[in-house]
């Protein structure tokens, strides 16, 4: 049998609509659903996801658990827009010698979208990945620079803001937080994207704006407006910090397997790190992990304010 018409299948299951119900009304704070296993559960929260009007965040075990998840709402969906991945910005263990720039892009990618976008997506994470405070929507819109063709902007203007968000001036950009400038063009790989751009200026109104291949140099895409920005987890821009769940709608819908164990896993990530940063005598080791990292006690705090909804076998 296809995805699709397994996504049909789910989407005429006769409990749905009353889970839509759940879902909708607002003097509720949660359910407990039981008698899913494997990808049921994918099919399930896609169907309610295709016929409500809001943003689920899917809370997972671990990181693994969580990319095949993402995977598999990326398959159903059709769609990879519809589902985006939230990881940590670290590699391993949640301290500051281990930072990811591919997952900084990531976690970059979705705030920017959350807060310029008025789409819904299905959001997925770990607690790794939630445990980590982000900057508040105000502080993401006062350090991104918003980019459009016909704009009259100016070079100096860009490298002026590039510099005040710390992006390295290199002669060819090749990872995230560097810019270029060649006559009339500037090429800005921003941590919201995982390829770099190029704009093309005439005089001081921007021409064209196109994506580009690394390697190759080759145009990939056009854009008619582009954001650009810094990286969020640099503490000169990100020195106060929230919860991911105050960046978010209120009527998002919060999906988990597992609280208890979610809740316990974070509280085992932050006390690692209290004692990775007790154990570091360097004079570069870094903020304490108060300073960034949530318990789960304040997560739980949090998702009062939600929805939730529990999905599981049992």
């Amino acid at each position: 049998m296809e995805i699709q018409e397994l996504l049909k299948y789910f989407s005429s299951h006769p409990k749905l609509p009353e889970l839509l119900s759940e879902i909708e009304n607002k003097d509720n704070k949660g359910l407990h659903v039981k008698g899913l296993s494997g990808s049921a559960s994918a099919f399930i929260i896609s169907a309610l996801f295709r016929q409500s009007n809001k943003n689920f965040i899917c809370l997972l075990n671990d990181k693994e658990e969580a990319a095949y998840a993402h995977n598999d709402f990326c398959s159903i969906l059709n769609n990879e827009e519809d589902s985006l991945f939230f990881p940590s910005s670290y590699k391993r263990q949640i301290h500051h010698e281990s930072l990811d720039t591919t997952s900084i892009v990531l976690r970059t990618e979705v705030l920017n979208k959350l807060s310029s976008t008025k789409k819904n997506r299905i959001i997925v994470s770990y607690p790794g990945a939630i445990t980590e405070k982000v900057l508040s929507r105000e502080k993401l819109e006062e350090n991104t620079l918003q980019l459009k063709v016909g704009e009259e902007i100016g070079i100096e203007f860009i490298t002026e803001v590039l510099n005040d968000y710390h992006f390295e001036r290199s002669d060819f950009v090749f990872e995230p937080g560097q810019f270029s400038v060649r006559g009339s063009i500037v090429d800005i790989f921003s941590f919201s994207s995982d390829v770099p751009f190029r704009i093309d200026f005439f005089g001081d109104e921007v021409e064209t704006i196109r994506s580009f291949d690394i390697e190759s140099q080759l145009s990939l895409d056009h854009f008619k407006k582009i954001s650009i920005v810094p990286n969020i987890q640099d503490e000169r821009i990100s020195k106060n910090q929230y919860s991911f769940f105050d960046f978010i709608p209120d009527d998002t819908v919060i999906i988990t397997n597992d609280l208890p164990f979610f809740k316990d896993r974070i509280d085992r990530l932050v006390i690692e790190a209290k004692h990775k940063y007790e154990e570091d005598e360097t004079e570069e080791k870094g903020i304490e992990p108060s300073g960034f990292l949530l318990t789960g006690k304040e997560i739980l705090k949090k998702l009062e304010d939600f929805f939730v909804l529990e999905i599981g076998l049992h």
